[in-house]
């Protein structure tokens, strides 16, 4: 009877040690997947200072009002930290595919005025939505923007040769872009004003580290963009759609290592076709890839370009993977 009872005994024994085994399996997948498909591994952005924002002092607080740029939406987790009478404020912000309208927003914060003597606004991107992943890796030209600036109010056509590559676009395309462009770069197409033709499209040209470029610090990109934009041709509020656009991304990164296509790499990547022909067409496309440390590489030539006439302006960007 005793040896019975130990063959019992093992039997139940075994069956446990099987349901423990079991259950630490499937709860290691559980664990994976939830590691997987969620983003509590995904560093978090740092801050930058929020320089488009003001703010207004008032008896019961303080109204914060500014302007988001390039599809940009405040995710509603705003939140402000005194810190030795300094206030501090923090925007989380969400960025998304298109060409949206640009208007004020304004947020009251209640506080007593009597705990601080200073404001600092300060706001990150904590989510990029780009319709672009969805189709296949992410080696899309971003943002690609297209101001038009005739000497006189005229008709023109822009025609993007490989239209099948487009991903998104606002105005939607079809065939061909065929508006009534303003000296001042207001667009009219199908009743309605835009100032720029945004689409997003597929690489056609596989973009690499070359043995030239530049090497820039995350905290020195504003800078960076500023002089290079300028050298290349874009103006003041062209530079600052461009920056408000890829500052926070490059920000973010230790180091990047930026190459502005040429235009002969361009026009092989999304030719385009514009009619009638501009007397100055200017096309930036900055390649640029996140990398952890410096390394040699000979400085990128830009041949400081002029704007004459009638003026055809675009600028983009596409990570290199």
């Amino acid at each position: 009877m005793k040896k019975e009872s130990k063959k019992v005994e093992k039997k139940d024994n075994s069956k446990l040690y099987a349901v423990i085994i079991t259950t630490l399996i499937i709860l290691g997948i559980a664990i994976v997947v939830f590691l997987t498909y969620s983003d509590i591994l995904e560093p978090k952005p740092k801050y930058i200072p929020f320089n488009d924002a003001t703010y207004e002092i008032v008896d019961d607080g303080v109204e914060v009002t500014y302007t988001l740029l390039g599809c940009q939406e405040s995710v509603d987790s705003s939140y402000f930290v005194l810190n030795e009478r300094t206030l501090n404020i923090y925007y989380d912000i969400e960025s998304h595919d298109g060409l949206c309208a640009s208007e004020p927003d304004t947020d009251f914060y209640e506080i007593s005025t009597n705990n601080f003597d200073t404001v600092k606004i300060y706001y990150r991107i904590v989510r990029e939505n780009h319709a672009s992943c969805a189709f296949g890796g992410c080696d899309v030209a971003y943002k690609p923007i297209i101001y038009l600036y005739p000497e006189n109010t005229q008709n023109i056509n822009v025609k993007i040769k490989n239209s099948d590559n487009i991903i998104i676009s606002y105005p939607k395309y079809e065939d061909s872009w065929n508006v009534t462009a303003d000296p001042n770069g207001n667009i009219s197409y199908n009743g309605k004003n835009y100032y720029g033709l945004y689409y997003e499209a597929n690489n056609s040209v596989k973009f690499d580290v070359e043995n030239e470029g530049f090497i820039v610090k995350g905290e020195e990109v504003e800078a960076f963009l500023e002089e290079k934009l300028t050298t290349l041709g874009l103006n003041e509020r062209e530079t600052n759609e461009f920056i408000i656009y890829w500052l926070p991304i490059l920000s973010n990164n230790e180091y990047n290592y930026i190459r502005f296509a040429t235009s002969e790499e361009i026009e092989k990547n999304i030719p385009l076709e514009i009619s009638p022909e501009p007397t100055t067409l200017i096309r930036v496309l900055m390649t640029y890839k996140e990398i952890d440390k410096p390394f040699e590489i000979v400085e990128q030539h830009l041949e400081p370009v002029e704007r004459n006439g009638y003026t055809v302006i675009e600028w983009g960007g596409t990570k290199i993977n």
